[in-house]
């Protein structure tokens, strides 16, 4: 998805920005030049410009070759061959987890129906450091991997997102639905726009499903999400955006930390932890996605979506829908245009669950230990104060459970609250 260029191209776009620069010196010594085209030209040349920073990637390199072909004596023995292939500088892409790297000084030996990777350096085309080793057996028919890959420092930007299992769906249904095509891992990663580094474990291997797997294990700590707001903002446009951008939007999660794995068929997220806009708010939980492979599809699809994340003094006045329109564009207007209604402000204990499927994903709102909690009511400034009692929120619906407190209204004592009701 244009995420890197090959040398062809580079050298292409490097030919185009030589004849538009040209082109506008012209034009601008001219007086009587079109203004139109000039700023056509300008275009082009901030459109090369933003191409030409997207990293040069190439797979595989130039190298020697030694062979060496031996023989027993005797009339019954076999020849037998070993072929050592030393790469300087090599890019590589592993077909299960597609993540663009270049390993350094790799060596490969082949013999007796094994091909061995030595250990190898490795870096990110945007930052990160790692090495890679390995072995691939093959015969005729078929070949078993056993490839393992660690990296620290790897950048969560589009090249990590693009990655992970479900990318081609989301490309599909992106181009043919427009703004909401359905949950996916890659939108939700995406619109929260990570900015942070990350450590990796991966392994690719034969599985007992007679195919090939892998499994990626990720830690990340100090990680903020900077989420724009992205009400209307097209899939289509979203693949255009590069993640990993702090000067899009305020960072709205904070110290970001935890650990997942992804496979073929999951991404599980046992613990989650981080901040909510300042140092006072704070937030734990867990997200598990499932999209196993269903004989018969060629795309996996999300099967099971379980998000549940507890905060503790959450600042209410705060952008939060934006989370859950990373997961879910159409649901995330109903909580925009509340907040828009009641302009709230405050602080409160708070718990979001998600859960469903990709085309059925439902979400839950619950608000407890109200510290204190300022809205709109009456054309008048309500405020509640150390209220006990829960607010719920779900699509089309605020239920309030037993709430009590102490209410002023425009800055005036107005006595105890007690509200029940939907």
């Amino acid at each position: 998805a244009g995420m890197v260029l090959s040398v062809a191209d580079r050298d292409r776009l490097l030919s185009e920005r030589i004849e538009a620069q040209a082109a506008l010196d012209a034009l601008e010594g001219d007086a009587a030049a079109s203004a139109v085209e000039v700023e056509r030209l300008r275009t082009r040349l901030s459109s090369i410009d933003a191409r030409l920073r997207t990293p040069v990637f190439e797979l595989g390199g130039t190298g020697t070759l030694d062979i060496a072909i031996r023989r027993e004596e005797g009339d019954d023995s076999e020849y037998e061959e070993t072929i050592v292939i030393d790469i300087p500088e090599a890019g590589l892409v592993v077909d299960r987890f597609p993540y663009p790297a270049i390993a350094e000084r790799l060596r490969l030996t082949i013999e007796g129906g094994s091909a061995t990777i030595e250990p190898s350096a490795m870096r990110g085309l945007h930052g990160g450091s790692g090495a890679i080793s390995g072995v691939v057996r093959y015969s005729r028919e078929d070949y078993t991997p056993d490839i393992r890959i660690s990296a620290s420092d790897v950048p969560i930007d589009g090249l990590l997102i693009q990655a992970l299992p479900g990318r081609e769906r989301f490309e599909e249904r992106a181009a043919s639905e427009g703004a909401d095509s359905g949950f996916s891992v890659h939108r939700f990663l995406r619109r929260l726009n990570l900015v942070g580094t990350a450590g990796c474990e991966a392994h690719v291997f034969a599985s007992e499903r007679d195919s090939t797997d892998f499994r990626v294990d990720v830690s990340f700590d100090g990680v903020a999400a900077h989420p724009a707001d992205a009400m209307g903002v097209s899939d289509a446009e979203l693949l255009r955006f590069e993640p990993g951008s702090p000067d899009v939007a305020p960072a709205l999660l904070t110290d970001l930390s935890g650990a997942f794995v992804v496979t073929d068929d999951f991404l599980d997220m046992p613990e989650l932890a981080g901040r909510v806009g300042d140092d006072q708010g704070e937030f734990r939980g867990a997200v598990r996605v499932e999209y196993p492979e269903v004989e018969g599809e060629t795309r996996r699809v999300t099967r099971s979506i379980d998000v549940d994340l507890r905060g503790r003094s959450i600042a209410v006045g705060q952008p939060l829908e934006r989370v859950l329109d990373a997961a879910d564009a159409s649901r995330a207007g109903v909580v925009a245009s509340l907040r828009e209604q009641f302009d709230p402000a405050g602080r409160l204990d708070a718990r979001l669950t998600l859960d469903g499927s990709e085309d059925d994903l439902r979400y839950a709102i619950e608000a407890d230990r109200i510290e204190r909690l300022l809205f709109n009511a009456f054309e008048g400034r309500a405020e509640v104060i150390g209220a006990t009692g829960t607010v719920g929120v779900t699509p089309g619906r605020v239920a309030l459970d037993e709430i009590e407190g102490v209410l002023r209204f425009n800055d005036a004592l107005a006595g105890r609250l007690r509200v029940d009701g939907a």
